[in-house]
């Protein structure tokens, strides 16, 4: 696969040095060949390299394949069981407490947010005066690898009044190019794309009483 990538420039270093060689004439052929067979060494000593230096799966700790059930315990313990409080603490990206001011919440995506990614938020009241937003952690396992580090993180803005809370990032979404391994020919068939995604869950605690609007691709759930 680094020969196919090498290959353009390879090309256009040759074309270079011909059309050179077309203007200013060389007594002797022997010195672009010489020329060009340098160049093409040090390629191949700076594709070999880049071998040694390409991140390699094991840069990502090996979890296992039953981590993959990972979101769907969170999912199932916030959503299904609504007990969000038996969600480990590990799990836990974000948790902002606020006020909310008149007493309405408005729950809103931002601008570049997909009408067909859907943001999962739920809502559930307290006695408190305070409201408090969670974000959990969203994992994503491939092949038994931890990629989560590399999704971007979740977006959420709340407004000075406390009025509007801004939800972002609806679909955390990673392409993985695959290729195959250096004594696989090119184009075999371990080679391909994989897209992998999750979605954050966005639990909001607001006071009893409080009106809740939204705008915008929410999937809005009270438990």
């Amino acid at each position: 696969m680094i020969g196919l990538a090498v290959l353009p420039v390879m090309l256009l270093i040759l074309f270079l040095i011909l059309a050179f060689r077309w203007r200013y004439p060389v007594a002797e052929g022997r010195t672009v060949l010489r020329l060009f067979g340098a160049l093409i060494a040090i390629l191949a000593v700076l594709a070999v390299v880049a071998q040694f230096v390409r991140p390699e799966a094991d840069s990502f700790p090996y979890v296992g394949e039953d981590a993959a059930g990972e979101l769907d315990d969170i999912y199932g313990k916030v959503i299904i069981d609504e007990n969000p409080d038996a969600v480990p603490e590990d799990q836990i990206l974000i948790r902002k407490t606020f006020k909310i001011g008149d007493g309405t919440l408005t729950l809103r995506t931002i601008e570049t947010a997909d009408e067909m990614s859907y943001i999962q938020a739920v809502i559930r009241s307290h006695k408190s005066e305070d409201a408090s937003l969670t974000i959990f952690r969203p994992a994503l396992i491939a092949n038994g690898y931890d990629l989560t580090d590399v999704l971007p993180l979740p977006e959420a803005d709340i407004s000075p009044d406390g009025q509007i809370l801004t939800l972002g990032s609806p679909l955390l979404e990673l392409t993985i190019n695959q290729i195959s391994g250096p004594d696989l020919p090119p184009f075999s068939k371990n080679d391909g794309y994989s897209s992998y995604h999750r979605l954050p869950i966005y639990l909001i605690t607001i006071p009893e009483g409080t009106e809740v609007k939204t705008e915008g691709p929410i999937d809005l759930i009270e438990i």
